[in-house]
């Protein structure tokens, strides 16, 4: 068992290693969420953990690692971890443990108390032989390990935690994404920086040394300064080429950061967009924009590296002539300015028609998806060129606008083609005046010409490289508009001290609902109670509205008018992650994902036990075909589950619903296809009173209304009747229903 404090604990060891801001108010109510029990045990101190950090922008991951693992882990990383050891009230208190600079291993008990465990092997082997860590495997080797990564605003998205600001504020354009996005990462690009102002320095060690040598030969001064001087400009060379590895290497590490990054925040927001946010898009298709973050690594690393050495030598080149003559530092000015111009006016149509021609590109590959997608229906479909016909167009937009951005570039590379023979011509004639007028002398001259050149480079550098920066743009402003969908941010009541043994209880007083604001009423006035405990069927012909009222029942649905109480408490204050943890439906638009069955049956929740999630296969009709498998309940699923009949993950569904023995279970019948044999072992089963939980069916079958303590039948959005089953039968009400 756990300490309930140990939630507080850890939290607030985290904040404070990442100086995330607490704000004492989330806080508070999250102690108040889990005073119920003094000690909680590994999993819902897990559960808790998860879903408690991410109100304080906190993620949770934890392994389950050898020690061995763990060593190269801490060796390679900096991050803080989390180990668990018994006190002498055979608890486990978590121990926050980080990585000193002089790597050695500490641990943080308090504020300011930082306690040395000695050095990283021997700290390591401490543990495996004493097994001071929570959650032993059925390999005794395996060690769990939890840490924590500070939630950031990438691509500056809307912080979850004020979505009440999103319509207010405007939407940030792509330089401010830009630097936003730099800003995650501006300790390494400092060091790039500075690498790159001693790279730009120690390059000039060619001119300046080429300057000195002919002053010394021109005068016939062969002496061991000339040797000196070739040392120096090769040693300047060395140390010119190890400051670019140096570069590189942090590039890298910008890069898989950038990738990690993007990875984390797609999976941390995507499952928790707002359903009303996405209207007229589709969420898989949204996703394909993660793909930008491949074009940003490369695109980043040109910036960070080619473009900020080429603008620091033009910089310093500039400088350096002008240390020849003043005539130079004018001649910069100008060329700088016009530089500046030129980019200027021509920027935003490169923008402009490079969004357009990734618009372009993600709808083709949207169609080539549904293509796959719906491979059987265009096999069916004969000799159909729908594929072909779509691919054309699609493909032709995609060529024109690439077509139209190409125009920008191609303008713009003439133009810096002029305007570095522009710059070349004029630095030469200067030079060359300066000399003939003995302003300068033959060594500042030749020094000069092969400053110019290194300018020139430089200059060629970022026309040659323009592109990038267009590709940058719009790779982030893409991955911005994904992430800047509002996402939800549960808060309000926890349902943990209102929850009953009997399950959840409900009523509805003039219940309404359309789907949108020009739209008819789905629910037209829907009034009930639900008893705790209670078995119900809810009824009616198509377009009745079962299904629109399951979905606001379990809070898929919001924006509903009138009276929706669960347990007493209004649906609206309640937390939707602690309403959803006691309810399990099918009636939701749930579905498979890639991985394995136990994975799609428990969703890798930890209090759910494997004889809990075979109890809800067998439920399901599912035990017998998943024995039959291979590999049982580690069998992969594909996505949507391909390569099985669409029953089986129905029934998927429906034992994702069962095992986590929820207080509340919506099943929809009609989406089942049980057989007589199978849909009365199933009912016989969830209807017994043995089930501590209220189960509502949605269906039209006799047999189903028979198993229920009352049937309520729906028509045109209302509640028209309700009662037992008996009753409502002899008076006519399912004529012709049933």
């Amino acid at each position: 068992m756990i300490p309930k404090e140990a939630i507080t604990s850890i939290h607030r060891a985290f904040i404070r290693h990442y100086h995330v801001k607490e704000d004492p108010k989330v806080m508070m109510e999250l102690e108040k969420g889990y005073q119920l029990k003094e000690q909680i045990n590994h999993t819902e101190f897990l559960d808790m953990l998860v879903d408690t950090g991410g109100s304080l922008d906190l993620i949770y991951l934890w392994y389950v690692v050898t020690p061995e693992d763990l060593k190269h882990a801490v060796r390679d990383f900096s991050f803080p971890f989390i180990v668990f050891q018994k006190n002498n009230e055979e608890q486990w208190v978590p121990e926050f443990i980080n990585k000193g600079r002089d790597g050695k291993i500490y641990s943080y008990t308090g504020k300011n108390n930082k306690n040395p465990l000695g050095k990283l092997d021997e700290w390591i082997d401490s543990i495996a032989d004493k097994h001071q860590i929570i959650k032993e495997t059925d390999d005794t080797s395996g060690k769990f390990v939890l840490t924590a990564f500070p939630k950031e605003i990438t691509y500056s998205g809307p912080n979850p935690g004020e979505e009440h600001k999103e319509h207010s504020a405007p939407k940030p354009n792509p330089l401010m994404r830009f630097f936003s996005f730099l800003e995650n990462e501006k300790q390494a690009i400092a060091y790039i920086y500075a690498y790159s102002i001693f790279t730009s320095l120690f390059s000039l060690t060619l001119p300046l040394g080429v300057q000195a040598i002919i002053g010394f030969v021109s005068n016939q001064q062969m002496n061991t300064s000339i040797a000196v001087l070739i040392f120096l400009i090769v040693v300047g060379s060395l140390i010119h080429g190890g400051l670019q590895f140096m570069q590189i290497r942090l590039v890298e590490h910008i890069q898989q950061r950038i990738f990690a990054r993007t990875a984390f925040e797609f999976a941390y927001r995507v499952p928790r967009f707002k359903l009303d946010s996405l209207k007229g898009q589709y969420p898989p298709e949204l996703v394909n924009r993660f793909f930008e973050a491949v074009s940003l690594q490369k695109g980043v690393s040109n910036i960070l590296v080619e473009f900020t050495v080429a603008l620091v030598q033009i910089i310093l080149g500039l400088l350096l002539l002008g240390f020849y003559h003043i005539s130079f530092i004018v001649f910069g000015i100008a060329l700088l300015a016009i530089l500046f111009v030129i980019i200027r006016l021509s920027a935003y149509k490169g923008f402009k028609t490079s969004m357009l021609e990734s618009k372009y590109k993600y709808t083709l590959a949207y169609w080539l998806q549904e293509v796959a997608r719906a491979l059987s229906t265009f096999k069916l479909a004969g000799y159909s060129n729908m594929p072909m016909q779509k691919t054309d167009h699609f493909v032709m937009n995609y060529l024109q606008s690439r077509q139209d951005h190409f125009k920008v570039l191609t303008v713009q590379y003439i133009t810096f083609i002029f305007f570095k023979t522009f710059v070349t011509g004029g630095l030469l004639i200067l030079g060359c005046v300066l000399t003939i007028n003995e302003e300068i002398n033959l060594g500042q001259f030749i020094a000069a010409e092969i400053v110019i050149i290194m300018v020139m480079a430089a200059i060629e550098k970022i026309i040659l490289k323009i592109d990038v920066v267009y590709d940058v743009l719009t790779g982030i402003q893409k991955i911005g508009a994904v992430l800047d969908i509002p996402i939800e941010s549960p808060s309000g009541v926890n349902l943990e001290s209102l929850i009953g043994k009997a399950g959840l209880s409900i009523e509805t007083q003039d219940l309404k609902y359309k789907y949108n604001k020009n739209d008819n009423y789905a629910l037209n006035g829907i009034n009930l109670k639900i008893a705790a405990g209670e078995r119900v069927c809810i009824s009616g012909f198509s377009g009745s509205g079962k299904t629109t009222l399951s979905n606001i029942l379990i809070g898929y649905f919001k924006g509903y008018e009138g009276i929706l109480n669960i347990n007493g408490i209004p649906l609206r204050n309640i937390n939707k992650n602690s309403l959803i943890s006691y309810v399990g439906d099918n009636v939701s638009q749930e579905d498979v994902f890639l991985g394995t069955i136990l994975e799609n049956v428990t969703l890798g929740k930890t209090n759910i036990s494997i004889t809990s999630v075979l109890w809800g296969l067998e439920l399901a009709g599912l035990r017998d075909i998943v024995n039959r498998l291979p590999n049982g309940i580690n069998t992969e699923l594909l996505g949507s589950g391909t390569g099985f009949h669409e029953d089986f993950t129905q029934r998927i569904i429906l034992a994702r619903a069962i095992c986590k023995r929820p207080k509340l279970l919506l099943i929809n019948i009609e989406s089942l296809n049980f057989d007589k044999r199978q849909l009365g072992k199933l009912l016989d089963k969830i209807v017994d009173n043995k089930r501590e939980w209220t189960v509502i069916f949605l269906s039209n079958d006799a047999d189903v209304m028979k198993h229920c303590d009352r049937v309520i039948l729906l028509e045109n959005g209302s509640t028209r009747h309700q009662g037992a089953f008996e009753e409502m039968n002899l008076k006519g009400y399912f004529e012709e229903l049933i």
